[in-house]
Parts: structure tokens; C-alpha cells; sequence
């Protein structure tokens, strides 16, 4: 009996895993295609104001940990997009000397 309380018991915990793991990928989805709608100069400021709230310091933990996360994203994001247009060049340049 022992063991198959702990299979259930263990399967809750995989059960709860996959809700979880479904929330952050819905989380995720929408992100993305928050980001795919903003320019890079769109989120040049939103990380902007991300840094200045906290530089403020009067935020909670919780909200600090969020706001920087959403400062990595954007960083991340800004990335992406520079290398993107720095791909379009370099082809460009390669059409132009061929």
C-alpha cells in the first residue's frame, strides 16, 4: 500500500507540473507575439522605463524579480532584432558585390 500511495501522490506532482508547465507556455505565446508588434524602438524604451523603476528601489522583491525579467526579454528581444537587420546588410552587401 505504501508504494501506491506514493505513485498517486508523485502523479499529482506530475500532474500539477504539466498545468504549470502549460500556463507558462500560454505566458510565453502571448509575449511573443508581444513582441513581434513592437519596433526596436518601442522596446529601447520600455527597457528604458523597466530600468528606471528599478532604480528607484522602493519596489518589492517580487515586483523587482518581474521587472527584471522583463528587462531580459526585451534585451533579448533588441538582440534579435539587431541581428536580424545586421543579416539583411551583409546579405545586401553580398548581392551588391557579387
Amino acid at each position: 500500500m505504501p508504494n501506491r500511495r506514493r505513485m498517486l501522490k508523485g502523479m499529482g506532482k506530475i500532474a500539477k507540473k504539466e498545468v504549470f508547465m502549460a500556463a507558462r507556455k500560454k505566458q510565453e505565446n502571448v509575449e511573443e507575439k508581444q513582441q513581434k508588434e513592437q519596433t526596436l524602438e518601442e522596446s529601447f524604451a520600455e527597457l528604458d522605463a523597466v530600468m528606471e523603476e528599478l532604480e528607484q528601489g522602493d519596489i518589492s522583491l517580487e515586483a523587482s524579480f518581474a521587472l527584471y525579467q522583463r528587462g531580459m526579454q526585451l534585451v533579448k528581444q533588441c538582440n534579435a532584432s539587431i541581428d536580424r537587420v545586421e543579416k539583411q546588410l551583409i546579405a545586401l552587401e553580398e548581392e551588391g558585390i557579387g
